[in-house]
């Protein structure tokens, strides 16, 4: 439900902010897809959206989480591996915070970068939790990058999350 309120949320600022910026006596163009959020909300846009996905990880919320994944969707996590796709997502990644025993993921960014509806965000993670489960995980901070799909839709959808540990290259898991 929150997931959708944000997203109902940030819809209507980006209609009423296009609806500002075109002239009076315009008539308003059809719309083929949504306009892409504009600069200055996307740095609390993604911080959200981060927050969000982590939390829901944490909580093993299935079905909140399967809103962000496409079919082409992969998760890296060092010592971990990596998931791919949305069924495999659900079934094998959408649980495993609890049975690590990762009670908090904080991830604090660095930066993004935008390429046409694409976002690319990184910086750094934390994670805290039971250590003794945890520690198949091998880095409990690290750098992350995660890339974002802005859909025509205004749907956010996630391309890649990549977890890169301290002890670890980029690629290398």
């Amino acid at each position: 439900m929150m997931t959708h309120t944000l997203r109902l949320t940030a819809t209507a600022l980006i209609l009423f902010s296009a609806a500002c910026a075109s002239g009076a006596d315009e008539a308003p163009a059809e719309l083929t897809a949504l306009p892409m959020v504009p600069d200055s909300l996307l740095t609390m846009t993604i911080a959200t959206n981060n927050a969000l996905i982590d939390f829901q990880w944490i909580l093993g919320d299935r079905t909140a989480l399967a809103t962000w994944y496409s079919d082409s969707t992969a998760v890296t996590v060092p010592g971990v591996g990596t998931y791919r796709g949305k069924a495999t997502l659900d079934t094998a990644w959408a649980g495993r915070a609890a049975q690590l025993g990762v009670m908090n993921m904080q991830r604090t960014s660095a930066g993004w970068s935008v390429a046409d509806r694409v976002v690319t965000d990184s910086g750094s993670y934390q994670i805290e939790g039971d250590l003794v489960k945890a520690n198949a995980m091998k880095d409990m901070t690290g750098r992350y990058t995660i890339r974002w799909h802005y859909t025509d839709d205004g749907k956010w959808e996630i391309i890649s999350d990549e977890l890169i540990g301290a002890s670890q290259k980029r690629g290398t898991n």
